[in-house]
C-alpha cells in the first residue's frame, strides 16, 4: 500500500510518498480505511 511518511519536522519537502506493508489488525483490532486526509501547517495554513 501507499503511504505519506514525515522523515523529519519541518518543511512539507520531508513528507515522502512511500510503499509499506498493508498492515493486519490483531485481536480485538479493527483496521480502518482513510480515503481522504488533510493537514494543517503554521497558523492554519494548509499544508
Amino acid at each position: 500500500m501507499k503511504a505519506i511518511r514525515i522523515s523529519e519536522t519541518g518543511d512539507p519537502d520531508f513528507l515522502k510518498y512511500e510503499d509499506i506493508p498493508k498492515p493486519s489488525p490483531g485481536n480485538e483490532e479493527v483496521c480502518v480505511h482513510i480515503h481522504f486526509a488533510g493537514a494543517l501547517g503554521k497558523a492554519g495554513e494548509a499544508a
